[in-house]
């Protein structure tokens, strides 16, 4: 079928997207062909088996029906290179679930969820009393998935929600840092969503950078925050100030009972975001980014906990992207015309009394030193957004709009260009003799020793699991692409002490050139990918490319 479209013989054909890609790799044809995706559909796959092999067909369909939708994501992701060949990525299927499981869940009735009614963008309640927020689409993803009744209740007071699901009184709480005390008492799942600290402070104070500049101070805290027991223990010499909410630690730095207000950079960057708080900044402190949420249960629904993991495990980085574009937002419009009407206000005021010539005068530097403070806000934010929470390299959004610049850059100037595709060898391993923490710290020192490994204007991006991307801009030849592979596999060898263990690690990479091995970007990505698995296949520990 392929030959005859090849030959002329036929204008087009009919087949599996993922299969017919790896196919026309293979016998590299891919530059000859066109996938038209507006007449996609999808159809069922089966298993073939004789007549005479009693049983075989129901024990093969009994075997495919215990792998989770969670495990085919995982699947999908590691194999199919295009998103849009990808079926149960971001599917409305629910997870399987056995007998028992169903029966347990239904056994549990309603259970409820407490949540902050001003704690915006992550929980808040609406002008309605409807809960919103990104933990209320967490919580209607379990509903969905999980089949599961959750009544949400608001609270003003975070300690008390947390004595209360202590209690039993209530049985989750979202957003949630897990500590050796909290663990005592509580259950607790997966991390789900990045939750880096922020101080705000007055405009008059000096900007803070690190938390030693917070010793001394007065810091105002929400009571309950599992950061209270760690700066109390780290930072005996911060003068804590308890507040019961967001709100109430801001208006204490207003009014001068706190020097500064320690919170969540979402939940600040909204609130601030509003105007109404024109006297206040946020600073971001680096000893405070490394934070990440999690779901808190009462012990009574312990059993709920892994099967809320694999709800949660089935959120990718185009939904957490996603979520994080409707809820958390930084809108400085509201802020900078709330603003000018207060300059002109003043400016007419001029025409009356010049004596407020100075004023004037301060309030517009106070308002261009605000919103320089707001844009370095949606600067970090969007970093966020399009960086990896864990090695902190530009994540496949980020890296595919670099390849899309890199491609026309090309276009216009005729500059060469290379990416290698790189699958580490061995990290599998590396988890399952050491752990997830352990391999999540190898892949952040990876992600670091890449860097080293090329030039400031070349890309290193984290391509999903333990595979990386390398954009190498403006190379001469191919000898250029072969040397940065030549660094890294020797900087691999190296053993990596992480946590007093020590582990060893090596890499495949696929390496192709724009335009001699492809003309698109995801022609490029492809043929790379494909080099890639050449290299694994033979070994490991080495790179292929086409010569």
């Amino acid at each position: 079928m392929v030959n005859a479209a090849y030959n002329n013989e036929i204008v087009g054909f009919v087949s599996s997207s993922a299969m017919t890609s790896h196919y026309l790799l293979a016998n590299k044809l891919w530059a000859e062909f066109r996938q038209y995706t507006d007449i996609e559909f999808n159809t069922d796959m089966f298993a073939l088996t004789r007549i005479d092999d009693s049983g075989l067909a129901d024990r093969i369909q009994a075997g495919f029906n215990l792998i989770s939708v969670e495990e085919q994501i995982q699947i999908e992701r590691k194999w199919l290179i295009n998103p849009d060949d990808r079926y149960f990525s971001g599917s409305t299927n629910k997870i399987k679930l056995t007998s028992q499981q169903k029966q347990y869940l239904a056994s549990l009735g309603a259970i409820k969820m407490g949540y902050l009614k001003n704690w915006a963008p992550m929980e808040f309640q609406g002008k309605n009393g409807q809960f919103l927020g990104v933990n209320a689409d967490i919580k209607n993803l379990l509903v969905k998935q999980l089949n599961l009744t959750i009544i949400p209740v608001a609270y003003d007071d975070f300690g008390l929600m947390v004595n209360d699901l202590v209690k039993g009184e209530i049985q989750l709480v979202a957003s949630m840092a897990q500590t050796t005390a909290r663990e005592t008492a509580l259950a607790f799942s997966s991390p789900y969503w990045p939750s880096p600290w922020a101080i705000v402070t007055s405009l008059t104070q000096p900007p803070i950078f690190n938390i030693s500049q917070v010793v001394g101070k007065r810091l105002a805290v929400v009571e309950g925050y599992h950061i209270v027991d760690q700066l109390r223990q780290q930072y005996p010499a911060i003068d804590l100030v308890l507040v019961a909410n967001t709100e109430q630690g801001i208006n204490a730095v207003i009014n001068g009972k706190a020097d500064m207000f320690v919170e969540q950079v979402a939940t600040l960057a909204s609130t601030l975001k509003g105007g109404q708080y024109p006297s206040l900044k946020m600073s971001l402190i680096a000893e405070l980014t490394e934070q990440h949420s999690r779901i808190g249960f009462f012990p009574g629904v312990k059993e709920l906990v892994p099967l809320v993991d694999r709800v949660l495990s089935t959120i990718d980085e185009s939904t957490q992207q996603n979520m994080y574009q409707k809820w958390v937002t930084l809108d400085l419009s509201s802020d900078t015309l709330q603003y000018e009407r207060w300059v002109k206000i003043l400016v007419i005021s001029v025409l009356i009394l010049a004596a407020i010539a100075f004023v004037i005068f301060l309030s517009n530097r106070r308002l261009n030193t605000e919103i320089q403070k707001r844009l370095k806000a949606e600067d970090n934010l969007k970093f966020m957004a399009n960086h990896d929470n864990l090695t902190g390299l530009p994540n496949r959004g980020l890296f595919d709009d670099r390849l899309h610049q890199a491609v026309l850059t090309h276009h216009r100037d005729k500059q060469r260009f290379a990416l290698l595709f790189l699958d580490l060898d061995g990290f599998k391993a590396v988890n399952d003799l050491h752990g997830h923490h352990i391999g999540d710290k190898l892949l952040h020192r990876v992600g670091l020793l890449l860097n080293k490994c090329v030039r400031e204007s070349d890309t290193v991006a984290r391509f999903g699991g333990d595979e990386f991307v390398l954009l190498l801009n403006n190379i001469d030849d191919k000898s250029s692409a072969r040397h940065v592979a030549d660094n890294i596999l020797l900087a691999l060898k190296k053993p990596i002490v992480i946590d007093n263990i020590t582990v060893t690690i090596s890499a495949s990479i696929g390496i192709a050139v724009f335009a001699d091995d492809a003309d698109t970007a995801q022609r490029l990505l492809k043929c790379a990918d494909k080099l890639m698995y050449q290299a694994k296949k033979i070994g490991g520990h080495q790179y292929k490319i086409n010569e």
